[in-house]
Formats: C-alpha cells, sequence, structure tokens
C-alpha cells in the first residue's frame, strides 16, 4: 500500500493552516465584545462552554474583567487586527497558487502594516498591564512580549531580505512571522482540548502549560514549513538520503574535487 507523498504532507498541513486561520478570525474579532458591553454573546466562549463547560468558562474570566476593562482600547487592535491577519494568510496563498503576483504584493504590504498595528496595540496594552494582572501571571506577560518581539523582528527582517532581494529569505522569515501569529489559536485549542482529557484544570494552569512548550511549536513548525519550499532532490554537502544518513560520508562536492586531483 503507497503512503503518502510530500505533496500530499504540505498540501494537507496547508489545507489545515488555512482552516485554522479561517475559523479563528471571527473568534478572536468578537472576543472583546462581552467587555464592552457586558451580556453580548462572543463566539469563542459560547464554543468553549459547548465543549467544555459554563462553569469553566466563567471561573476563567471572573478575575479578567477589570483588567482587560482597563486596556480595553490596546487590546482591541491586537484582536480585531489579528482576525484580518488570519484572514489575511490565506488571500495570500490563493493569490500566490493562481499568480497574481501583483495582488500578492499589494496583500503582502497591507499583511505587514497590519502586524505592524497590532503589534502596536499590543505592546501598549503591555505596557499598562503590570505582569501580575496578566492572565497567568508575570510568566504569561514575559511570553505575550516575547512573542511580540519575535513577530516584530521576523516580520521586519523579512521586510529587509524582500527589499535586499533575497525572496527566499523573506520568505523563510514570514513563515517565522506566521508561527508566532499561529500560537493565538493554537493557545485556544489548548483552552479546549486538555480540560477533556484532564477535567479539573482552570484556564491559568493550562496556560501555564502551554507557555512551556508553543515556543518549540512555532520554531519548528516554521523550519519544517520552510523546508517543504525546497523542492532540490540533491544538496552539495548531502548524499540522495539525507543529512542524517550522510554523516562520516564525504561531501559530494569535496569528493569530486579529490578525484579531479588523482
Amino acid at each position: 500500500m503507497r503512503g503518502p507523498t510530500n505533496s500530499a504532507w504540505r498540501r494537507g498541513a496547508t489545507i489545515t493552516v488555512t482552516v485554522m486561520r479561517v475559523a479563528y478570525a471571527p473568534i478572536v474579532m468578537t472576543e472583546l465584545w462581552p467587555y464592552a458591553r457586558p451580556g453580548t454573546p462572543a463566539i469563542g466562549e459560547r464554543l468553549l462552554s459547548q465543549t467544555v463547560s459554563t462553569r469553566y468558562v466563567a471561573d476563567a474570566l471572573a478575575t479578567r474583567i477589570e483588567p482587560n476593562r482597563h486596556s480595553l482600547l490596546p487590546m482591541i487592535a491586537p484582536s480585531v487586527l489579528g482576525g484580518l491577519l488570519m484572514l489575511l494568510g490565506p488571500a495570500q496563498l490563493l493569490t500566490t497558487a493562481r499568480r497574481r503576483m501583483h495582488l500578492h504584493r499589494v496583500l503582502g504590504v497591507v499583511f505587514m502594516v497590519t502586524v505592524y498595528a497590532s503589534m502596536a496595540g499590543a505592546g501598549l496594552y503591555l505596557a499598562r498591564t503590570n505582569p501580575e494582572d496578566t492572565f497567568s501571571g508575570a510568566a504569561f506577560w514575559i511570553v505575550l512580549a516575547t512573542i511580540l518581539a519575535g513577530t516584530v523582528s521576523s516580520v521586519t527582517c523579512g521586510i529587509l531580505a524582500s527589499v535586499g532581494g533575497f525572496p527566499d529569505l523573506y520568505q523563510q522569515w514570514m513563515l517565522l512571522c506566521y508561527g508566532f501569529l499561529l500560537t493565538a489559536p493554537l493557545l485556544r485549542l489548548e483552552w479546549g482540548g486538555p480540560p477533556l482529557l484532564l477535567p479539573g484544570l482552570s484556564m491559568a494552569e493550562i496556560n501555564q502549560v502551554a507557555i512551556a512548550h508553543l515556543g518549540s511549536v512555532v520554531a519548528l513548525g516554521a523550519l519544517d514549513a520552510s523546508r517543504a519550499r525546497d523542492r532540490r532532490t540533491t544538496v552539495d554537502g548531502t548524499t540522495q538520503r539525507g543529512c542524517v544518513r550522510g554523516f562520516g560520508r564525504r561531501p559530494r562536492s569535496r569528493a569530486r574535487r579529490d578525484e579531479s586531483t588523482t
């Protein structure tokens, strides 16, 4: 029985990420409505209540009302614009697939400007909020600040690579930027998943668990996506069986030089 090909894995991963981004957009855009007007329904809270329990959501948000109201305006930017970024990512993939490069470049510029605007709001929120008042405490504040710095630095390096004429390097930096942005929907998935396996965990405890491994998921995911875009079948210094099996053997380029001198 023939297993899935590399192209099938790439296509499946792309579809999965795209569906997750599009589904997450309305959830994050409506997340702050209850804080601006109590009683207003939010899609994410409703889904989480149906998945886990109403009590679970109520206990998690009971301590967030006053801190979130204090920084409501700065939080609107990463919330609403974050949802827009979730939609801009698949739009760029679609324009690339259809080879509409002019529209792709326009969407890329809009994406970068939106990242800066969203992260500016997130930075203002972090500056106005004491680390102890952040959801799950100071450790979560530090992680949010790290994600902010990683997102801004990766998109900035992507712009510099594009201006410098390095399209492959630009794509790699933007994949890392996408990875940082995907920590938000991944965290929401963890809010609903672990309580089903380990009932009794609070959302604050799940946040503490998530910050221990989401960083590695971002780095490995961006690296894997970057390598998946490399369609070369052979590379100087490796064998066709891969770098791991090639350890201990002479690189092909060096072997050829040695043979030419004998």
